[in-house]
């Protein structure tokens, strides 16, 4: 079976272990993944969190240094997935192939991070409470509907485009430090 993980060439880390962080590598397969699934979710009957989104966590993390936001991202993702890992996913409006493949290329891009981050970093308490929460309220409460399902694909297309920006602000950090080696940034 063909690894559904990075296209051939991607990678995450460079050959001697440093974050190789592209636009392409970590939000846009798992969005194709998720698009893959089906697009559920018309505007006209789109369903509101009852966990409120954590924009905060997100700017603090786009200010923080590229090694916390790789640790963010890692953790980000493992908390995803384990949202995936539901007893009832009968209820699920897309296929448990679908279902497994996103899962394939989470852990995929893990375990390519993983290098780039110390193991002993873990996901701050808060994300975590959110995460908790967020499947708390969406899947167990209700059992896994249908509904719930497409919820929990809209909120993840919301934080996957969201740390692919957090991508996008650590590649343009690096390209500008590139450009002007002997420059800071401030954030």
């Amino acid at each position: 079976m063909v690894d559904p993980g990075l296209r051939e060439g991607e990678s995450l880390v460079t050959e001697d272990g440093r974050p190789a962080v592209k636009r392409r590598k970590v939000e846009d397969r798992n969005a194709d993944e998720l698009d893959g699934a089906g697009d559920y979710l018309a505007e006209q009957d789109t369903p509101v969190s009852p966990v409120p989104f954590p924009n905060r966590i997100y700017r603090r993390m786009k200010k923080s240094e590229v090694k916390s936001q790789l640790v963010f991202i890692r953790d980000s993702l493992k908390l995803i997935g384990d949202l995936y890992h539901h007893d009832n996913m009968s209820s699920t409006p897309w296929g448990a192939e679908e279902t497994k493949d996103f899962l394939r290329i989470i852990d995929r891009q893990i375990h390519e991070l993983s290098p780039c981050v110390s193991a002993n970093q873990q996901p701050s308490q808060s994300l975590k409470t959110y995460y908790r929460r967020l499947g708390e309220s969406i899947l167990h409460t209700t059992e896994g509907s249908t509904a719930s399902w497409k919820l929990l694909l809209m909120e993840t297309k919301h934080h996957l485009n969201r740390l692919e920006r957090l991508v996008i602000n650590i590649n343009n950090n690096k390209a500008a430090s590139r450009r002007h080696p002997g420059a800071t940034h401030l954030h």
